[in-house]
């Protein structure tokens, strides 16, 4: 288990902007990440009305099982649980602390949560003195986003200062969670 505060900005780019930040940041295939991103809550939403997200992340031969809960703007406390592929499957969990954590402090048990949303995202990440870069093309059932992400531990000046020299327009974009759950209830 690994227990880290996520401090993090995001903006919704397009497909211009995209194309530019991979030659900005002169990406190779050392960079490319595909991930597919499950969320998980209850029926009745009980993990959304206290301001948490669960996701299942499957990634070449691991699994990640994370709760995120909210500190405050721009940070979360991220638990992560990480398990070979073959322990967990995209509808099954492998109990550990963040089951734990469901259970002690949401009183959610595994077989309560069903999938809410889903996507595929094809990352670039880019770790820099400053921080880490995520440059996201994520694929939902209804379309295609465009994002990028900075992970900051210090300041969040340098994203800021990105936008800047790239002329990209600051657009607050919603978590990928939200936006999947959006395109799930759009896609009934």
């Amino acid at each position: 288990m690994t227990q880290t505060i996520e401090k993090e900005l995001k903006t919704a780019i397009s497909l211009e902007h995209y194309t530019l930040l991979l030659n900005h940041f002169n990406v190779n295939p050392t960079h490319y990440i595909k991930q597919h991103n499950l969320y998980y809550d209850t029926t009745d939403g009980k993990l959304r009305q206290n301001k948490a997200g669960l996701r299942v992340r499957l990634v070449d031969t691991t699994a990640e099982f994370t709760l995120k809960e909210s500190i405050r703007t721009h940070e979360k406390l991220e638990t992560t649980d990480t398990f070979e592929l073959l322990q967990m499957t995209p509808h099954t969990f492998v109990s550990g602390d963040v089951s734990e954590k469901l259970l002690k402090t949401y009183h959610i048990s595994l077989d309560a949560l069903t999938v809410i949303g889903e996507l595929i995202n094809e990352r670039y990440e880019i770790h820099a003195p400053e921080g880490i870069w995520a440059i996201d093309k994520s694929h939902f059932p209804s379309g295609v986003t465009y994002e990028l992400e900075f992970e900051y531990t210090t300041t969040p000046q340098p994203f800021y200062d990105l936008l800047k020299q790239l002329s990209i327009p600051y657009v607050k974009v919603a978590s990928k969670l939200s936006r999947a759950l959006f395109q799930s209830t759009q896609a009934k």
